[in-house]
């Protein structure tokens, strides 16, 4: 889509955000209950129902990508919402393991159009503005998920099939909504034309390990930080519950609320305005450094809300920025299936070496082995990012420029 007067082009973002919010709320209602309906189906707490949804998350991820770049991000986007309804409507009506594999199976492939979401917004921003629109949709979907799960929990009330129903309902009027008011972002003929023919394999290849180039070094970025996050998640989970005796309950709330909510919509585009989108990165990946070393500190020293507080301003500063830069140094024809298989990354080292990493730390190992995954991923991350002297741009991503 061709970019017209500023304000056409945030009317368009606008609905896009209103769409997206609408999804994550849909699925608030029900992702908190996904482990209760697995339990009560199952009859077996130890099996670990979400990593089906994750691992179809991953894998369609960069087919949703590919497709949104051949074909216009609303097709796909708009695919992944029926999927999304119908895998919520069977979620609400399973009766067996088997319609509960298939209704997490749909709802993985319909996350996997998280990768869509990214370019569409790519696409409806100036390089300038696109940390800043990105943080925006990051902010639609953290209010979406927090406003549906007490949603959820309302309609579980009125009976178990409840929750998935009203998902379903939601999203199909949202695709309605959609359907009516969202504009396609679609390539040109000329575009299309020199689209590149390299395979998905080829493109990750490309990304992960090409010579010398800046799109390789900001993906292993973005992967060091967030397996040095989550390492670090668990670092403070474990150091707060011994020393505050606080909860999942308790830390959520002050985690992620008011300081996440104006971060993302007014501070994170305001500070790459101020100090550009390298120093921003840096500053995020300096403020991760520090949470993780204020940890080991004595609580009377540095309270455990001061690092609460840090962390989502670390987390938006580091991880939307670098989003930003890959967009900066990447086609527009493939933005799509990069984003998307960045995301299938980023989204492989939190799900699985998250639960790895919580494991060893609940066998008594304390968080002597968090902490040591922490401290060397984001030490790793610390070199690369202040290595990193310049925004990549196109031809970058295979190290030829």
């Amino acid at each position: 889509m061709a970019k017209g007067s500023s304000s056409g082009a945030l009317q368009h973002l606008s609905v896009l955000l209103v769409t997206a919010f609408v999804n994550a709320s849909a699925l608030g209602m029900v992702f908190p209950l996904i482990p209760f309906y697995a339990i009560r189906l199952d009859g077996n707490p130890g099996t670990d129902w979400m990593t089906v949804l994750f691992i179809a998350q991953l894998v369609s991820a960069p087919f949703w990508g590919r497709l949104s770049d051949r074909r216009g991000r609303r097709l796909p986007y708009l695919a992944g919402m029926g999927t999304s309804a119908i895998a919520f409507a069977g979620f609400g009506l399973t009766a067996n393991v088997w319609m509960l594999f298939l209704s997490l199976s749909l709802q993985g492939i319909a996350m996997g159009t998280i990768g869509v979401l990214h370019a569409y917004v790519a696409d409806m921003t100036e390089p300038k503005d696109r940390a800043r629109g990105l943080g925006w949709l990051a902010l639609a979907l953290l209010l979406g998920i927090t406003i549906g799960a007490p949603l959820g929990s309302l309609a579980f009330g009125l009976g178990t099939a409840a929750p998935g129903l009203l998902a379903a309902a939601v999203v199909l009027l949202n695709l309605g909504f959609a359907f009516r008011w969202l504009p396609d972002s679609r390539l040109s003929k000329e575009q299309l034309q020199r689209h590149l023919s390299r395979s998905i394999r080829e493109v990750i290849v490309d990304m992960v390990f090409a010579p010398r180039g800046k799109i390789t070094r900001l993906v292993w970025i973005y992967c060091g930080g967030a397996l040095g996050l989550m390492a670090m998640s668990e670092v403070l989970a474990l150091n707060l519950e011994v020393g505050s005796g606080a909860t999942d309950q308790t830390i959520f709330p002050i985690y992620a609320a008011v300081i996440s909510v104006a971060m993302l919509a007014v501070v994170l585009g305001r500070l790459v305005d101020w100090l550009g989108e390298i120093r921003v990165m840096q500053l995020g990946a300096g403020l991760l450094v520090l949470a993780l070393v204020s940890i080991l500190l004595p609580m009377w020293l540095v309270p455990s809300w001061l690092i609460l507080s840090v962390m989502p301003i670390a987390r938006a500063c580091f991880f939307i920025v670098v989003t930003a830069l890959v967009t900066h140094g990447t086609r527009r024809e493939e933005w799509g299936l990069i984003l998307g298989i960045l995301g299938a990354i980023s989204g492989g080292v939190a799900q699985f070496v998250g639960p790895v990493l919580e494991s060893t730390g609940s066998e008594g190992l304390g968080y002597a082995i968090p902490f040591s995954v922490a401290a060397t991923t984001l030490a790793f991350v610390m070199v690369l990012v202040f290595r990193l002297r310049a925004a990549p741009v196109v031809g970058e991503a295979s190290g030829s420029s």
